[in-house]
């Protein structure tokens, strides 16, 4: 008898529970998508879907299709509003259709394609020589974490330094192609070694217990599980670092070389002549993106649950094993790690004293020197030109990121669908950018707004997206219990989970909106910052040229050090 009531009584309870599961308001929204950590499995957020009540997933090469089918749809509708917008008059020929670029790229395509031979190679040959160093450097900090805790600040300088700024002392540093493949190479150093460490690091404990009760070393243990389990992660960098190759090869040509897809640009420029303009501009974006899109394909063949590659991707891991001394003792062994590297590099090229400036003579240049007090007047007033237009496009990308993340949260197939386009987008090299939108936009405050917005935009919105979709499953269903709507959800859940993801985006997009204000200035508008480059460049001030490198550096770090430590505290406020 009293197994007979306990089967009603279960029998009672499952049939409510069906019941409360098949309500609309269950079945009008799914569970979100879960969004992959170092320390979780490993999950695509774009082809998994949890049903909305733990019950069974949909296939994922479905969930693909009609992801790709909508992106498809997304894409053709925004190639239609240009067409139209194109043919219209007053577009005065700055902004032609789709169709007239490509039949002028089909007419230059023996130019096009033979610049971008020379581009392509340079920016492999960096690509390789980028993830190799990066590999073997996360391998050894993390064999060696005292080694890593000190390589942290050079790590973020080299991500903080601005490219253009670079590009000219590497000319000069160095001849022929080699510029070209040392700023691609630099470009893709931290992206894989932040991949890298984070999948050495998410090697299951269990396993490598395993391996050392079997009599394994330390090397054993690299080889045969955290080699192994870093791989998704390792393709999650490259996939990232693919485009930023493409990016230093075309800044190196863009500040010389007598071929290459930069150098193109340039030439069309003042030639009036957008079709062309643009067809060279589109079809740089195409290789970034074709390179960003065969990564992501090897890295689905190879694993079949793969990282996001935005999310994760720029923030030095603290190495828990490291310990015993204050933060600002790290801080200060780190800035020496840095100086020594200046003075080393400055060895090692044996350059000429004429061009070569170490910190004492940037410090004299600036500080102590017959002139210091002129020089630090034209800094302030190049930086108090750059600094704001910097500070307002990346408060106006992180605005509109999160704005239209938060909107497109509310329609999943939308936000499905816009999403690997926005993924594709943040690929666009901004070399080929910024003469876009200054044909189209003219040489102005706007152009350099419309710049730093849009390279702030695209991985900030991937990132924001990514972080609502990682609304916990039990936070959703405590709300359902009182019938709340989407839109309280959202307001009480989904979007003070996503800030610390904005604060992430914000800290990652510093150095590029920095990179994005100068290379406005030097290419279009001759002011700021841009212009001290251009004009140590024709005056070879070389003082001025490696000051300006310093100063600019300096502040990239300290504003990404700054926006990291508010990461850390929403992340400590919010739980994320």
């Amino acid at each position: 008898m009293t197994s007979t009531r306990t089967s009603r009584r279960c029998s009672a309870s499952a049939s409510r529970s069906t019941r409360r599961c098949s309500t609309p308001r269950c079945s009008r929204r799914s569970d979100p998508v879960t969004l992959p950590s170092s320390t979780s499995p490993r999950t695509d957020p774009v082809t998994t879907v949890a049903g909305p009540c733990g019950g069974g997933r949909r296939r994922p090469w479905v969930a693909a299709v009609a992801t790709h089918r909508m992106s498809a749809l997304a894409l053709l509708g925004l190639l239609a509003i240009w067409e139209i917008i194109g043919r219209l008059p007053s577009s005065d020929g700055v902004f032609p259709a789709p169709t007239a670029i490509a039949a002028q790229a089909w007419r230059d395509r023996d130019l096009l394609l033979s610049n971008a031979s020379l581009t392509l190679e340079n920016a492999a040959l960096g690509f390789v020589y980028g993830n190799a160093a990066a590999v073997l450097l996360a391998v050894l900090f993390n064999l060696v974490p005292v080694l890593g805790r000190l390589s942290r600040g050079l790590l973020v300088t080299i991500y903080c330094l601005p490219l253009i700024v670079l590009a000219p002392i590497i000319g000069v540093s160095f001849g022929g192609d080699t510029p070209k493949v040392v700023l691609a190479s630099l470009a893709v150093v931290f992206p894989t070694y932040i991949s890298t460490t984070i999948g050495l690091r998410s090697a299951q404990g269990i396993q490598q217990d395993v391996v050392r009760g079997m009599g394994g070393n330390r090397w054993t243990v690299l080889r045969k599980v955290q080699l192994r389990a870093c791989v998704p992660d390792l393709l999650a960098g490259m996939r990232v670092a693919a485009p930023a190759a493409v990016l230093g090869a075309m800044l190196g040509e863009f500040l010389g070389g007598s071929k290459g897809l930069g150098v193109l640009l340039v030439a069309t420029m003042p030639q009036a002549f957008p079709e062309r303009l643009w067809a060279v501009g589109l079809f740089a974006t195409a290789i970034a993106a074709a390179c960003y899109g065969v990564l992501a394909l090897i890295g689905r063949l190879v694993a079949a649950r793969q990282q996001d590659p935005t999310v994760g991707v720029g923030a030095v891991p603290a190495d828990e094993r490291v310990g015993g001394l204050p933060e600002p003792v790290w801080s200060a062994l780190s800035v020496l790690v840095v100086l020594g590297a200046w003075i080393g590099y400055l060895w090692a090229t044996d350059l000429p004293p004429t061009f070569a400036k170490g910190p004492d003579d940037v410090w004299r240049y600036l500080v102590d020197g017959p002139k210091a007090a002129d020089h630090r007047e034209m800094f302030l007033d190049a930086l108090a030109v750059t600094l704001p237009r910097t500070a307002l496009g990346l408060v106006c990308g992180l605005a509109l990121a999160f704005g239209l993340a938060v909107v497109l949260s509310m329609s999943r197939a939308l936000s499905s669908a816009l999403l690997p386009v926005a993924l594709v987008s943040q690929s666009m090299p901004l070399v080929a950018l910024t003469p876009l939108l200054v044909i189209v936009l003219g040489r102005g405050d706007l152009t350099v707004l419309a710049i730093t917005t849009s390279v702030t935009f695209f991985p900030s919105f991937v990132t924001v997206a990514q972080g609502l979709r990682a609304t916990p499953r039990a936070a959703t269903e405590v709300l359902d219990v009182y019938a709340a709507s989407r839109w309280t959800v959202l307001w009480k859940v989904a979007a003070p989970g996503a800030i610390p993801h904005l604060v992430e985006s914000a800290r990652l997009a510093i150095p590029r909106a920095l990179l994005g204000v100068i290379l406005a200035e030097y290419l279009a508008l001759g002011t700021g910052v841009g212009e001290l480059i251009l004009q140590a460049r024709g005056k070879l001030e070389f003082s001025l040229l490696w000051s300006v490198a310093a100063v600019v550096t300096l502040l990239s770090v300290l504003a990404y050090s700054a926006v990291g430590l508010v990461e850390r505290f929403t992340r400590r406020r919010f739980g994320a």
